[in-house]
């Protein structure tokens, strides 16, 4: 069956937010007192999700159960203050994206799992036009959030397309279980937040190393892409 639907995770696998993401960390290592982290510590992170690392900061310093939300707060006004000047597509993206805006038999959509706003002031920045897009969500869209399928349910809703006519491109273990809740195929990103075999040990089995390879690959799944 046809791949109608493409859905693109989005930090580690359209933009490459990382740089940015470290100097917002840093600064709340600072406020709280903590040593500096690595650009390599913070890009782990991002492929785990930054929940734990928030939660880790707020227990080394309290018990107090309301203090996650303070530093999770302090954290996205950070990040806020300073959400674009390192931020970059990955080679390649940027031409995927505009070449296959106006395609007529595949659409394309964006699930992250950081606050919506912020996906869409980085959209912008790079000169996305989001009215090419199907919809973009973010963590807080819903109530849930990846590896919960309903991002990804709720996308297809919208475009009105099955699971196995939906692929769902990304980097990390939310993605691969996402899409494996919602039934749909998935490409991982080797150059992402996660290598190639931390994504295999995840139960990621399809890849691409670069953009280039990635009309190749959705045609592998029945995708009409040129």
């Amino acid at each position: 069956m046809a791949i109608k639907l493409i859905i693109f995770d989005f930090d580690g696998t359209l933009v490459d937010t990382a740089l940015d993401i470290t100097v917002a960390a840093n600064r709340l290592m600072a406020h709280y007192g903590l040593p500096a982290l690595t650009f390599d510590e913070v890009r782990t992170h991002i492929g785990e999700g930054f929940t734990p690392f928030i939660r880790a900061v707020a227990e080394k310093n309290s018990k107090n159960p309301n203090l996650p939300k303070e530093v999770f707060d302090l954290f996205q006004k950070f990040y806020d203050e300073k959400l674009m000047p390192q931020t970059t597509f990955y080679d390649g993206a940027e031409k995927f994206l505009r070449d296959f805006q106006n395609h007529p038999d595949t659409k394309i959509g964006i699930i992250s799992n950081k606050p919506e706003y912020q996906v869409r002031i980085i959209l912008k920045a790079l000169k996305v036009d989001e009215a090419h897009l199907v919809q973009i969500y973010g963590g807080d869209t819903f109530e849930v959030k990846k590896p919960h399928p309903k991002p990804l349910q709720e996308m297809m809703a919208l475009a009105k397309v099955k699971p196995e006519e939906t692929v769902m491109i990304g980097d990390s273990r939310a993605d691969v279980e996402a899409a494996v809740a919602a039934g749909t195929h998935f490409i991982a990103v080797s150059f992402g937040y996660n290598t190639a075999e931390t994504l295999k040990t995840f139960g990621a089995t399809n890849f691409i190393h670069h953009y280039d390879q990635l009309v190749q690959k959705l045609e592998s799944l029945g995708a009409q892409v040129r």
